[in-house]
């Protein structure tokens, strides 16, 4: 959507659990609602070693690079 970066920064909570969305709300990102690049960076920060999805799929794909080697 062509949502100005206030607005999609607004509208992400819409799409959090309530635990989630009171931890974003007390990110400085969140707080300026500046940047849309800013905050998406942050959370990826922040919540990088909980995406166990991404760990077990990179996971995955390095032990078949060393089977091949």
């Amino acid at each position: 959507m062509d949502w100005i970066d206030r607005l999609r920064i607004k509208k992400i909570l819409l799409y959090c659990k309530k635990m989630v969305s009171r931890y974003v709300k007390t990110l400085k990102s969140y707080i300026e609602e500046d940047s849309w690049e800013r905050f998406v960076n942050d959370l990826k920060m922040e919540y990088k070693d909980d995406d166990t999805e991404q760990k077990r799929n990179m996971e995955a794909f390095l032990q078949a690079i060393v089977q091949k080697m």
